[in-house]
């Protein structure tokens, strides 16, 4: 029996109890190393299983509550299944961030080979500020998950990946390019390294420089001038042509970095297409290296209404 204190009184705790509380505090899952390590035996465990009390989720990890595992339940039975060390990575670990990548089963990371049926396991010795917790997972962190993509994905599916987690300014420990220091020879690094030398997009530019520079844009081209921070439908638009229906918004990193805000001007903009309204997005980067296509598609978009 072991012994905690609640409150202003003691009182006894079974195993039973114990199990429960640590279950609890991982979405109703526990690991078999858990339950020895708390002072249950083999056979006590078999004998809980044979009742019942826990269900065995993978081998060697357990339920203690007849609920359907959630989501995150799957993916913390799959890590625990995994050993202390795993970790969610590769496609699993880019969906927890967000990123645009299509998840077909779940994948961990484990330092030694290790079989969980319905699982796919690599096999890696993760360094500390290799991985993180996200939302109370343990998850390679964003830059080694894309080092971990890199062999798997297209280089386009790969860069859109990059460019999202950059957009939505996801941050690790160690960066890339100390990874691709670190890990030399790993496949599809070198594809890695040429995005990452493609990506000239500085960290310190500033709302007031896109503008400055979308200002130049226009009168380089001989675009007319748009009404700046203009209201439609109750919102605020950085730029737009009213009589054209043509919204110009101006994607500089710091205003749009977390993941919500995204979103929402996503919701935004489709709430504006269904008013009739073209919305285009316009970043650092276009500005930097895409001006002439921006430039004849503004041309074009404009070109609907505007007198030849």
């Amino acid at each position: 029996m072991a012994i905690a204190k609640q409150s202003d009184h003691t009182r006894v705790w079974s195993i039973d109890d114990l199990i429960r509380e640590r279950a609890r505090a991982q979405l109703g899952l526990v690991a078999r190393r858990q339950l020895l390590a708390l002072g249950l035996s083999r056979r006590g465990i078999e004998h809980r299983l044979a009742r019942g009390v826990l269900v065995a989720v993978h081998r060697g990890v357990y339920t203690f509550t007849p609920a359907p595992l959630t989501r995150d339940g799957r993916l913390l039975a799959a890590i625990l299944a995994g050993g202390p060390r795993a970790a969610l990575s590769h496609r699993s670990a880019a969906a927890r961030f967000g990123l645009p990548v299509t998840e077909r089963r779940i994948e961990i990371t484990v330092p030694m080979r290790r079989s969980v049926p319905g699982i796919t396991s690599h096999v890696s010795s993760l360094l500390p500020d290799e991985r993180e917790h996200v939302e109370g997972l343990p998850v390679t962190t964003v830059a080694r998950t894309l080092l971990d993509l890199a062999d798997t994905l297209t280089h386009h599916e790969l860069e859109k990946a990059f460019n999202e987690a950059d957009y939505l300014r996801l941050t690790s420990p160690v960066g890339l390019s100390e990874l691709l220091r670190r890990h030399p020879r790993r496949p599809g690094s070198a594809r890695l390294r040429a995005i990452l030398a493609d990506h000239t997009v500085s960290t310190a530019w500033s709302e007031t420089d896109l503008e400055a520079d979308f200002a130049a844009f226009l009168a380089d081209h001989a675009l007319p001038w748009p009404r700046r921070q203009h209201p439609v439908l109750g919102y605020r638009v950085d730029c737009a042509w009213p009589d054209r229906l043509l919204i110009v918004e101006l994607d500089g990193r710091a205003a749009h970095a977390t993941a919500s805000r995204f979103d929402g001007d996503r919701m935004r903009d489709r709430e504006l297409a269904l008013a009739g309204w073209t919305v285009i997005r316009v970043t650092n980067r276009m500005l930097r290296s895409g001006r002439e296509a921006l430039a004849r598609d503004l041309g074009l978009l404009l070109g609907r209404y505007w007198p030849a």
